[in-house]
């Protein structure tokens, strides 16, 4: 079968959206984005993007996300992610498939906090310290479904802009097949996005810099 496209041609491409910071999940989505043909328009100037109001808001260096369960239990989320080609550390798949994890209702809606270490010490930010902090904002516990939502809500472009490279869910600590207490974390290179485990550890713990901590501000269940 003749192709239209030369393979020179697509290495040009390839070689474009390297350029502009594209992952190969960037790329899957592209693949099966559903207005291909509006692109096209953008391209030649048919069409014009305009960009949506931002997601999320920051306020005194805490930022506010809201995100929706899909009800997926954890053995789903590893077939989800495995079909976009991302490469699951055991450590995760085994906390995913614990029966600890476990998913809101569908249609749950969360509302959550990121908080920037940076706003509790630059040295020493230990566990201890975080919750104090977190106790005075009334913020609590989270599910540990959410890191897995950032995952999927969250670009790796976006990750780079709200300036947190780790993001923490902290979630009640969840333990690994080697029977250590974890939680989950979404991180970033500036390219890829990766969803692994950190040892959660004692009260006195202490984090690198460049995280955000994840916590519940509210949840709201949906009507049946």
């Amino acid at each position: 079968m003749s192709r239209l496209y030369s393979i020179g041609a697509m290495d040009q491409l390839a070689d474009a959206l390297e350029n502009a910071e594209y992952t190969k999940e960037d790329v899957t989505r592209l693949k099966q984005f559903s207005n291909l043909k509006g692109l096209k328009d953008v391209l030649n100037n048919k069409a014009e993007i305009t960009y949506p109001t931002l997601r999320w808001r920051e306020e005194n260096g805490i930022i506010y996300f809201n995100l929706v369960s899909n009800g997926m239990t954890g053995e789903e989320w590893i077939v989800y992610f495995e079909k976009l080609e991302y490469r699951l550390p055991n450590d995760v798949k085994s906390i995913l498939r614990s029966p600890k994890f476990k998913p809101a209702k569908a249609g749950t809606e969360f509302k959550i906090a990121i908080l920037k270490g940076n706003l509790i010490a630059t040295a020493n930010l230990s566990n201890k310290k975080i919750w104090a902090k977190v106790k005075a904002l009334k913020f609590t516990v989270p599910n540990a479904e959410i890191s897995c939502l950032l995952m999927t809500n969250l670009s790796s472009q976006e990750i780079k802009y709200l300036g947190v490279p780790n993001i923490i869910t902290m979630h009640k600590a969840i333990k690994d097949f080697n029977g250590d207490p974890c939680v989950l974390k979404v991180s970033c290179d500036g390219k890829d996005i990766r969803l692994s485990a950190s040892l959660y550890g004692k009260s006195d713990n202490k984090w690198i810099s460049g995280i955000g901590f994840v916590f519940l501000v509210s949840q709201v269940e949906p009507v049946v």
